[in-house]
């Protein structure tokens, strides 16, 4: 289609062509991933947006149903709990428990006396003896730790297999161009080889008319 006459020029048009459509095609696929990524946010903004007003919703039917004054003795029958863990209330003992736990699990460690405290309390609620619970304790430590490493683990195989996957499709892609490449040049010199003959053939009809 070019009309060239020299195979080195048509060679250049078909990686012209090659290149043109190449870009074409990676402005067309970008703008649909643009618009994809538009759509899915509206969606998720959506989404958001209506979770926030059902939770808005349902926490002031809540707010309405729980009597304040009874939120606030709970409150502070759990913060004025006594030492000695025999004497206290199973709700300031589960208040003191949550507390305990929630520390272990933000400093990674417990701090000093705090897993004998947390012995004992486990102990008195659960109606066991210290010993017990803090082997409760302990193996509740060890299967926490296992899930949080089985959760490493299971992450760092899912990041390999998509760098994996990405690595193969750069690949792929990669071959893909060059074969593209490769057929727009054969192509536009298949080409220029046609008009050729075509051009001779032109030529030897007019010399015997």
């Amino acid at each position: 289609m070019s009309g060239n006459t020299d195979r080195r020029d048509s060679a250049l048009h078909g990686l012209g062509v090659w290149g043109v459509a190449v870009a074409v095609s990676a402005l067309l696929a970008g703008m649909a991933a643009a618009g994809s990524a538009t759509v899915a946010t509206n969606a998720a903004g959506n989404i958001l947006g209506g979770a926030l007003r059902g939770a808005g919703a349902a926490a002031g039917a809540a707010t309405q149903q729980v009597d304040p004054n009874a939120l606030t003795q709970r409150v502070r029958s759990a913060l004025s709990a006594p030492n000695d863990v025999g004497t206290m209330t199973t709700e300031q003992r589960a208040a003191e428990i949550t507390a305990i736990v929630g520390r272990r699990v933000a400093d990674g460690s417990f701090a000093a006396g705090q897993r004998d405290r947390l012995a004992a309390l486990t102990a008195a609620e659960a109606g066991i003896s210290t010993a017990e619970a803090d082997q409760r304790i302990t193996a509740y430590e060890r299967q926490a730790r296992e899930a949080a490493q089985q959760a490493e683990q299971r992450a760092r195989e899912a990041a390999d297999a998509a760098a994996t996957a990405a690595a193969i499709s750069a690949f792929w892609m990669f071959a893909t161009l060059l074969i593209g490449a490769a057929a727009a040049v054969l192509g536009a010199v298949q080409g220029d080889r046609d008009m050729a003959v075509q051009r001779a053939v032109t030529r030897r009809v007019g010399v015997s008319s």
